[in-house]
């Protein structure tokens, strides 16, 4: 009998020691894909919490003295400060635990032995609810990227609807100029035959400016950006705003459209609701988007009248989330993002490290 029971005290310490394990390892998980990964030491917190645990653990075996569901909560507060700071998901998930702890904690007011009997079970118990809740977060964490994802290939889809658009107004304007040259060319000879020296100037710069209309649209190669490109500056011009620019980059340039909609998207539509308050004579925007030996550097500068990092647009999924929404696509690449405001000048800077072209890769 006596061996009989240690063996049963063994077991139920072994499968309470790897419950409780389980347990941490999903509180871990759980936070993880709550704020982030702990950004310095992380195996070596991982290594005291679970050290912490088969002490815990141990120490109620040995005394029977229950620990749970206050380990669950110790285990959290510890682990609480390591991680990045997010004080709402943080202020919410604590709430939430601590209440559910201090509810179930109203159960443990009889004797100790029968707090022992309902151990076991207490401990499956929480670990199917933290189960259950990593597997919600899981789910929701999808859902959340699906639909983003969706709202940006649609945006994508509109995007080129709008370059084809163009393409083929040009393409018209085009086509109507080489019917109407012959035209032209008779008019200009007739002119300078005349000696009409100041209508033939002015009519060859109507002309010219007609064609130099076509030439401003954006042709690097690389379709995606072309047609993001040209979007952005037609709506720039639409506010009455100027825009130049200085376009350097391959046609095969290593960039997901989804990563240029939130970084190109959030710099223009910025620089456009800056602009909107101002004069029409101070609307001008520079813009430089240059690569080089596997980096990307692009330069953003609009004047603006009150500095302000938060949008005004209503539709604030299409436009993005501003400068917060550039810093994490700009971690994704290792890169760096830096901005100033200066003399009513806003300037952004940022560089990602894309690597090589596709063609090169």
């Amino acid at each position: 009998m006596a061996v009989r029971k240690v063996i049963i005290s063994m077991f139920e310490y072994l499968l309470d020691l790897l419950l409780c394990l389980l347990d941490v390892l999903l509180i871990f998980e759980l936070m993880n894909r709550s704020y982030g990964k702990i950004p310095a030491r992380r195996s070596l917190l991982y290594g005291i919490m679970i050290g912490l645990t088969f002490l815990c653990v141990s120490w109620y075996h040995y005394t029977g003295e229950y620990v749970n569901p206050f380990f669950d909560l110790a285990v959290y507060l510890c682990l609480l400060g390591f991680y990045p700071s997010s004080f709402k998901k943080k202020l919410l998930f604590s709430i939430a635990l601590i209440t559910f702890t201090l509810l179930l904690s109203g159960y443990y007011s009889g004797p100790l032995r029968e707090a022992a009997l309902y151990h076991l079970p207490l401990q499956l118990i929480f670990l199917l609810i933290n189960l259950i809740v990593f597997v919600l977060f899981s789910e929701f964490t999808k859902f959340y990227s699906r639909s983003w994802e969706n709202a940006l290939l649609q945006q994508q889809v509109a995007y080129q609807k709008r370059r084809y658009k163009d393409l083929e107004a040009a393409n018209k304007e085009v086509r109507e100029l080489r019917h109407e040259m012959k035209n032209h060319l008779k008019t200009a000879a007739y002119l300078y035959k005349q000696g009409s020296q100041s209508e033939l100037a002015d009519y060859l710069q109507e002309t010219l400016d007609r064609l130099t209309d076509i030439d401003q649209v954006i042709t690097t190669g690389h379709l995606e950006i072309d047609a993001l490109l040209n979007i952005k500056l037609r709506e720039l011009e639409e506010t009455g705003a100027s825009c130049s620019a200085d376009i350097l980059i391959p046609s095969d340039l290593a960039l997901p459209f989804t990563d240029m909609v939130v970084i190109l998207g959030n710099l223009f539509d910025n620089a456009g609701e800056a602009c909107e308050t101002l004069p029409a004579a101070q609307r001008h925007v520079s813009f430089t988007m240059r690569y080089t030996e596997g980096c990307l550097w692009i330069n953003m500068k609009n004047p603006y009248d009150v500095f302000s990092t938060v949008t005004k647009k209503q539709d604030r999924l299409s436009h993005g989330l501003g400068l917060k929404n550039i810093e994490k696509t700009v971690q994704k690449y290792n890169g760096t993002l830096a901005y100033s405001a200066q003399d009513h000048i806003f300037s952004v800077d940022l560089i990602l490290y894309i690597g090589e072209p596709r063609g090169m890769a």
